[in-house]
């Protein structure tokens, strides 16, 4: 059994010379402050010294009862609690030391103020364990921690790096209010029962990689301030959450889902912005979201592959959901990857800005509209030379025949601007409206005059066919 191996442990609250054992140098584990930079993709931990002294283990028989104490030194290392350990409203001005510490019935710490931090680390609660109201201001240690019966940390406070990582809870689990200013690292728990996070504040990173959810999770109205990392995690049972704030980044990569996550009632992050999330290698129809919330992450290095099958899945669960706007938002955004992950920038600002990758159809008489006009006030400058040295259109020839010449230009401009507009338009559309545009109608031996000519048809012809095409 493990409490019967000697064990490397860090020892700070006790001199040297009180135990008369040899002195060895193994690692403690990672704390909560480790966390994964998901920009530069650099896993970065701290770890505690490794200076260490092997600790007997020691059995208390008696209630420990310090309740409502000013405590200087808790160290309780290895130590076997038989009956109730009392300590709640108390002050403990060092570092809380419980390491290896089994509490064969329960434990109490609700209220407790833990000036510079504890560390539980490898404890095991196997009556109720309670946390309720405590405060922590330095780091907490909760690394490999057996809970056999409900736990609570009901409106705890956490002012440095908590861990929780490999925390194994076979009760219920009560998170409730609390306030996570540091890190939080849950990475590998496992919790067998309902465990609650309503209304939790996670001021910094929060990691659930790898976590195991087999009853009701409950993250009702949770505030998520940076990021969260349910990467691998398994939602085996129900997971509420309701009217979450949603982080910067939210990570749901390779997650297995048994039950509809539900995101709809999602509230902005603090910047207002959409929340980047990951959803590499999950059944995206298990997560419930409004995509004009969201937009979708692809650390560097994802292939092509992966990024169009997780665009396609999102398409059709949002379509399936019947949230036509949010579908539409994903499918331009993923038309618009495929161009540009195709090289092709050109063609991607014409199809995104002539009718927006065919979701707005309309847009097109808008366009066709804008070309003509910017081409009939570019003919009204030269509507007289045109229709005397390019291009005759005979009837325009007949109605301007009794026109007024103006001496002034601009009064000149505007009353040619009618007539280059009905130029433009037989240009335009003449051959569609049943108008000839013969050979014998170009009079100009000038190439560039005439090319420009041939433009304007051409272009006329291509918004024709697209329009007949299209719609």
């Amino acid at each position: 059994m493990r409490k019967w191996i000697l064990f490397a442990v860090a020892l700070t609250a006790f001199p040297a010379h009180l135990f008369a054992v040899t002195t060895y140098s193994l690692p403690l584990p990672p704390q909560a402050n480790t966390y994964v930079d998901r920009y530069q993709g650099i896993t970065q931990s701290k770890q505690n010294s490794v200076a260490k002294l092997i600790v007997p283990p020691t059995t208390l028989q008696e209630a420990v009862n310090f309740k409502a104490h000013n405590l200087d030194v808790v160290n309780y290392i290895n130590t076997h609690f038989m009956q109730p350990a009392e300590f709640s409203l108390s002050t403990i001005h060092t570092l809380a030391d419980f390491k290896l510490a089994v509490f064969s019935q329960s434990a109490d710490f609700a209220q407790a103020n833990f000036l510079k931090g504890a560390d539980f680390t490898w404890a095991d609660f196997n009556g109720n364990a309670a946390f309720s109201y405590a405060d922590f201001k330095g780091p907490a240690s909760f690394y490999s921690v057996k809970f056999l019966k409900p736990v609570s940390f009901f409106s705890a406070e956490f002012s440095g790096d908590a861990n929780f990582q490999f925390t194994d809870y076979h009760g219920t689990a009560n998170f409730a209010q609390n306030i996570f200013l540091g890190n939080m690292n849950f990475h590998k728990s496992l919790f067998h029962d309902a465990t609650t996070f309503q209304l939790t504040q996670f001021g910094k990173f929060a990691d659930f990689e790898f976590t195991m959810f087999l009853g009701l999770t409950n993250f009702t109205r949770a505030k998520f301030l940076d990021e969260v990392n349910f990467s691998h995690a398994e939602f085996l049972g129900r997971a509420l959450f309701y009217e979450v704030t949603l982080p910067r980044y939210m990570n749901f990569s390779d997650a297995e889902i048994k039950k509809t996550i539900d995101l709809t009632t999602a509230l902005p992050n603090t910047t207002n912005a959409r929340t980047d999330i990951n959803l590499l290698h999950t059944d995206i129809s298990k997560i419930k979201l409004r995509y004009s919330m969201f937009k979708l992450y692809f650390p560097p290095n994802t292939s092509t592959s992966d990024i169009s099958f997780t665009y396609q899945a999102l398409m059709s669960s949002l379509k399936n959901n019947g949230f036509e706007d949010d579908y539409y938002l994903a499918a331009t955004e993923f038309a618009e990857y495929q161009y540009l992950s195709a090289h092709h920038p050109i063609l991607n600002f014409i199809d995104k800005y002539w009718w927006n990758y065919g979701f707005d159809k309309p847009r097109i008489f808008l366009w066709i509209l804008v070309i003509l006009f910017v081409l009939t006030f570019i003919n009204a400058l030269f509507y007289e030379w045109l229709m005397l040295h390019a291009f005759e259109v005979t009837f325009l020839q007949t109605l301007a025949a009794n026109r007024v010449t103006q001496k002034n230009c601009v009064v000149r401009y505007v009353h040619y601007l009618p007539f280059s507009l009905l130029y433009t338009v037989y240009i335009f559309f003449g051959g569609l409206i049943g108008f000839k545009r013969d050979a014998d109608k170009f009079k100009s031996k000038n190439y560039f005059v005439n090319l420009y000519l041939i433009f304007i048809i051409v272009i006329g012809l291509m918004c024709t066919f697209f329009v007949l095409k299209n719609l």
